[in-house]
């Protein structure tokens, strides 16, 4: 066989090697970086006392598809707003959002999830019935942002008053630092020690 025959088989196994080291590389690097879902809900509390034009709240499942940890700088929503003239035209409205229960602050591991309730806190009450849909913005400790997916505003899921009572008292508890503590019936007994 000729030298530069084999030269050539030489050359394209090398060059073989290398491209299958750099596939493997590619994998390697994509697996490792940060994937993360933001899958949100959008819920209306006790929707048979309020007006139809209540903000409600929202339940916010992140998911880290990746197998390193991921932290959360914030989370914002991204209104889309319907002809009005409450603020300056614009398509587009930001707001902050409030944690009602869970931690923004702490790490989510690999190939795991966490689950976040939160609320509006600087939404005028007169642009909430302009909104036409939603979506929550998180952003990342590196400074890149997941969008999630486009809400509607008729998606909106109604809570019974049995949920609300449980919201309200995640809220008490992880903002007011209140504990629950288990009911019972005093007796007169009770009541003479109270004085």
């Amino acid at each position: 066989m000729p030298l530069a025959i084999v030269a050539i088989i030489v050359s394209g196994l090398s060059a073989l090697f290398t491209a299958s080291n750099m596939i493997v590389s590619l994998a390697t690097y994509r697996r490792a970086r940060p994937r993360i879902e933001v899958n949100p809900s959008w819920l209306l509390i006790g929707a048979e006392d309020w007006e139809d034009d209540a903000m409600g709240f929202f339940t916010i499942h992140l998911a880290n598809r990746g197998q390193n940890a991921v932290k959360l700088q914030s989370l914002y929503l991204n209104l889309e707003l319907g002809p009005q003239d409450v603020i300056a035209p614009a398509k587009n409205y930001f707001t902050d959002l409030t944690v009602i229960d869970g931690d923004i602050d702490e790490e989510i591991s690999g190939f795991n999830g966490r689950e976040l309730t939160m609320e509006a806190n600087n939404l005028m009450s007169d642009v909430v019935p302009h909104i036409t849909r939603a979506r929550i913005v998180a952003v990342l400790a590196d400074g890149s942002k997941v969008a999630s997916r486009w809400m509607a505003k008729d998606s909106r899921l109604v809570v019974l008053k049995e949920q609300v009572l449980e919201m309200a008292e995640a809220y008490a508890i992880a903002n007011l630092g209140w504990t629950a503590t288990p009911t019972q019936q005093l007796s007169f007994d009770d009541l003479e020690e109270m004085e």
